[in-house]
């Protein structure tokens, strides 16, 4: 059953992604407010270079996997961000700091949109209902438990922790890799040339004559399109709404008198929330749960503008 040993070593690389993703910049504007004295509006500022970089990047990185192969874009991407994150542990100026950020967000481009179609791919539909579930599950369990356990980490090991512990995770990642792309090498040398990532190699492929119909066409094409402009619509919105708390999760904490261990605590209320949403709705789980968050998200925002959280 190789294939799906294989996407057990993709979930696993996509859990520690996620992971050294969330404590890096997640954290990177406690550690950009104590070191360089970062006010909300210069966090704000960071974080919209880091989603526009990745905005105009993540297309490119998905198309640079498709050309190049899987492995080949994860290599350079964990590459990149473990590289970034070495050089930004020496740094000491804020515009120095800022290009690292901006590279690890770059390289970042190069692995999510690789790991989601490494996890997709060779499936059936029932197959790929389960296999996104799984893999939004992953990312946003561990997420939270990075988010939860961030602050506490830069309180017990130090400011530089922040380029340390997500460096670590990335050579891990990058070992990982390695090891995945000869496992596959091999499965092919002995099946042929046959993609070992297709899931009808070890059986485990679900023909299409034993899904039910309705599971086939669970809605109108009408609604479907509707469903899928309103999840255009909100995903954007949402991590819109989510990385303005982000950036402003510093200021806040400040205003409060929090810990950044304490902030870390309170912070991950949302994440581990936003897990919670993915079991209950499992067609389109994500999407519901962007549409969620971009409203309870947009409220909290415009009731923290009111009380000058923004100055």
């Amino acid at each position: 059953m190789y294939s799906r040993r294989l996407k057990t070593g993709y979930f696993i690389l996509e859990g520690l992604n996620s992971a050294a993703t969330v404590y890096y910049l997640y954290y990177v504007y406690f550690y950009m407010e104590k070191v360089f004295h970062f006010g909300n509006k210069a966090n704000l500022c960071l974080a919209a270079l880091n989603g526009g970089t990745y905005a105009l990047l993540a297309w490119g990185g998905g198309r640079f996997a498709q050309r190049f192969g899987y492995f080949t874009a994860l290599k350079i991407g964990f590459g990149i961000m473990a590289g970034a994150l070495a050089v930004g542990s020496q740094l000491h100026t804020a515009a120095g700091e800022i290009f690292v950020a901006v590279a690890v967000v770059a390289g970042m481009c190069f692995t999510w949109p690789t790991l989601e179609a490494l996890v997709s791919e060779g499936e059936s539909r029932a197959g790929l209902q389960q296999m996104v579930g799984i893999y939004n599950a992953i990312w946003a369990g561990t997420g939270a438990v990075a988010y939860f356990t961030g602050g506490a980490m830069l309180d017990r090991l130090g400011l530089r922790s922040l380029f340390y512990v997500p460096m670590a995770l990335l050579i891990a990642e990058l070992a990982l890799t390695f090891w995945l792309a000869d496992r596959v090498r091999r499965i092919r040398d002995r099946s042929g040339g046959l993609g070992p990532s297709q899931a009808d190699l070890d059986g485990t492929a679900i023909p299409a004559a034993a899904i039910p119909p309705a599971e086939i066409h669970p809605q109108s094409p009408a609604r479907k399109r509707s469903f899928l402009r309103m999840a255009w619509l909100a995903n954007p919105f949402s991590y819109i709404g989510m990385n303005t708390v982000i950036a402003l999760m510093p200021g806040i904490a400040r205003r409060l008198d929090l810990s950044t261990t304490l902030a870390g605590f309170w912070g991950s209320v949302w994440c581990f929330a936003r897990v919670g949403t993915f079991p209950s709705v499992p067609i389109m789980n994500e999407t519901t749960a962007s549409l969620a968050i971009t409203v309870e998200g947009m409220e909290v925002v415009e009731r923290w503008r009111k009380q000058g959280c923004w100055e």
